[in-house]
């Protein structure tokens, strides 16, 4: 996932299916899609008293806090500042809902 000011991406591995190279998936769901496996993937191996902290994209944030709750943590999420949001995602205490 990517930090606060980064200005500039590279793929290792270039996405070949969206709609900017002739695909038929749209580019910005794509990468949301990508970037949500990627969170399901960490919270999958993260132990549970750990607590997970990173910056999201602000359209990114909804599906990542559904995401959050399916592993039994509740996602916090601090001020956007230019589409960024500080991220922390906790296990939630025993007996307490997600």
């Amino acid at each position: 996932m990517h930090g606060q000011r980064d200005t500039e991406h590279r793929l290792v591995m270039p996405f070949v299916s969206v709609a900017s190279v002739g695909g038929p998936f749209d580019d910005a769901a794509y990468v949301a899609g990508w970037r949500a496996g990627q969170l399901a993937g960490v919270l999958e191996r993260l132990p549970a008293a750990e607590d997970l902290h990173f910056q999201a994209r602000d359209e990114d944030v909804p599906q990542m806090d559904l995401i959050a709750m399916r592993h039994h943590r509740r996602l916090h999420a601090g001020a956007s500042v230019d589409g960024w949001v500080p991220i922390c995602i906790r296990a939630v205490p025993k007996g307490d809902p997600p």
